[in-house]
């Protein structure tokens, strides 16, 4: 059992001098996201009360959090505002407008290297659901 606390202790030590949470460095070592990157391009899959539709995701994942980018599918490419990555989560938030109303859609999610997938919602959250999408071919950064 000692050695056991020893295991979880040590790299955790190390994760505390390096300026990381408990949270962080455990997900680091098990949640298999090390290293992975929003920068890029996906295919997303967006699921709606009518049905699914596909589209694009550009993404810039930068160095102080800040995810920038454009997303690209049944209607006309939204840049994207307010983005932002934490670990392997993220959000971001789009402008659209249907019947010359303009109005916001927040999407948040997880990320691997691979996989992106979340929730979007949409007019103080009266509309909503899933998304999941992978990352275009040839896009491994």
């Amino acid at each position: 059992m000692r050695g056991a606390r020893f295991a979880v202790a040590i790299p955790l030590a190390i994760a505390a001098s390096l300026g990381l949470t408990a949270a962080a460095a455990t997900c680091e070592a098990s949640c298999g996201n090390a290293g992975a990157t929003l920068t890029g391009r996906w295919t997303v899959t967006i699921s709606t009360e009518r049905g699914p539709f596909d589209t694009t995701w550009t993404l810039e994942e930068r160095e102080d959090g800040t995810l920038t980018g454009e997303t690209e599918g049944r209607r006309t490419p939204a840049e994207i505002e307010d983005g932002w990555v934490r670990e392997d989560r993220f959000g971001f938030n789009v402008t659209r407008e249907f019947q010359e109303e303009q109005f916001t859609v927040t999407y948040t999610g997880t990320f691997t290297d691979e996989v992106i997938e979340g929730r979007w919602s949409a007019r103080a959250g009266r509309f909503g659901n899933d998304f999941r999408g992978v990352r275009a071919r040839g896009e491994q950064e």
